[in-house]
């Protein structure tokens, strides 16, 4: 289940974004529409011949100060059973540069002005 999380800045800004992991977290259809092929490749691969210790797709958190926005994308890490791990995270949306998820939705740096901004769940999805 993943939250809706509002976050606020002192400078002014503010974003409602829904972030984590829903039904959809273990779905591979989900994860073919979310991520390159080749990654996809790879991990169907994987999957098919049941040698993945776990994986899961999330809408993670970044902090882009190119275009001034938080926003969320999809974030996918499976590792394979001999303990080789992947991870894939979309770039911004609004200028396809690559960002590093934020873990710690309770510690997101205000994109416009570096501030650590608030941040308060208003509610749920799945």
């Amino acid at each position: 289940m993943g939250s809706i999380m509002k976050f606020t800045c002192s400078c002014g800004y503010e974003k409602t974004l829904s972030i984590g992991c829903g039904l959809n977290c273990k779905r591979p259809v989900a994860i073919e529409r979310s991520v390159p092929a080749d990654i996809f490749s790879d991990f169907k691969k994987e999957y098919d011949a049941l040698r993945l210790r776990s994986f899961r797709l999330c809408s993670g958190i970044i902090s882009c100060t190119e275009c001034a926005e938080l926003e969320t994308v999809p974030h996918f890490t499976y590792e394979k059973d001999n303990g080789t791990a992947t991870t894939y995270t979309a770039p911004c949306p609004g200028c396809k540069t690559e960002r590093k998820v934020i873990e710690n939705a309770l510690h997101v740096p205000c994109p416009r002005c570096g501030n650590e901004m608030s941040a308060a769940e208003e509610g749920r999805w799945d």
